[in-house]
């Protein structure tokens, strides 16, 4: 990468997804909604799946990355990296030889230096386009991640000449302190949002699955009550063929559509929440912004 492209990118609030925080079922518009609130690195990082499953995801998230203008980091993962043509990719320590990796992959290549100033330094010297440190903060997604100490971004940025990622507990009320680091890599201060469960808004996915139509749940209500039986919609010539349908049939068929009505219901609400968590994630990212740039 050039250097006049290096400033441009590698700065700012760096988001990156959590398999908790956000599941798959609304990550795409999770990050769409940090995107348009000013975010311009996103990372997609991922410890439990293939390649091969990640593909489609990784994809559509690259493109909309590129449609905001934003930097689409891949952890990890060299091979599906160079299949994607990731514009970045960064890795850890248990990742692979860092000399190799950079050898095969031609985009921007960052690496994790956790609180190892002189790892960082060879890094660079491997050709790392930026180094992060951390965990500065406890962090509830990696609660067991050594301490770095915060003096260590000041001497890194005496002795580096690439871009450098703080990384651990980062909030708006932390945030300050991290005034030596490019950018600030963040997952629970933007993702969060108060005590709802991921698990309740993926159902939301989950429940329309289960409908018999690929319709939203507004049109499925509005079908529910138009299909509805009505009495004076029966015709004379059908009043004796539809004597003989057994009284069963007739419950089951009121029982379907209250349960479609009801799950369209449902449907409704949790989308309600949805964007209500959306709108959490909007909020979140310019409070990191604003926090970051009134240090």
């Amino acid at each position: 990468m050039t250097e006049s492209i290096m400033p441009q990118k590698l700065q700012g609030i760096y988001a990156i997804s959590d398999e908790s925080l956000t599941p798959y079922a609304i990550l795409p518009k999770c990050v769409e909604s940090a995107l348009k609130a000013g975010v311009r690195i996103f990372q997609l990082r991922d410890k439990s799946h293939s390649d091969a499953w990640l593909y489609p995801i990784a994809k559509e998230l690259l493109g909309l990355c590129e449609r905001y203008g934003a930097l689409f980091v891949l952890n990890d993962r060299l091979e599906l990296a160079l299949r994607l043509n990731t514009p970045a990719l960064h890795i850890g320590r248990d990742d692979g030889e860092f000399a190799r990796v950079r050898e095969r992959f031609g985009g921007i290549l960052g690496a994790s230096s956790y609180g190892d100033l002189h790892r960082a330094k060879i890094l660079e010297s491997l050709g790392a386009d930026y180094v992060a440190f951390g965990a500065f903060f406890p962090s509830a997604t990696k609660p067991n991640a050594a301490p770095a100490p915060l003096e260590i971004l000041s001497q890194a940025k005496q002795e580096l000449c690439i871009p450098i990622c703080a990384i651990g507990g980062i909030s708006t009320h932390n945030i300050h302190l991290l005034k030596n680091a490019d950018m600030h890599a963040v997952i629970s201060s933007l993702w969060s949002y108060g005590p709802q469960d991921s698990s309740l808004l993926e159902s939301t996915f989950d429940t329309s699955q289960k409908m018999d139509c690929h319709t939203t749940a507004t049109q499925c209500l509005a079908m529910t009550e138009k299909n509805a039986p009505s009495e004076n919609a029966v015709s004379l010539e059908n009043a004796a063929s539809l004597e003989k349908v057994d009284s069963r049939e007739k419950v089951d068929s009121r029982d379907n559509a209250k349960n479609v009505k009801n799950s369209a219901q449902e449907i409704l609400e949790l989308e309600s929440t949805l964007q209500d968590r959306l709108d959490a994630i909007a909020h979140n990212a310019k409070a990191l912004h604003n926090a970051l740039h009134k240090r």
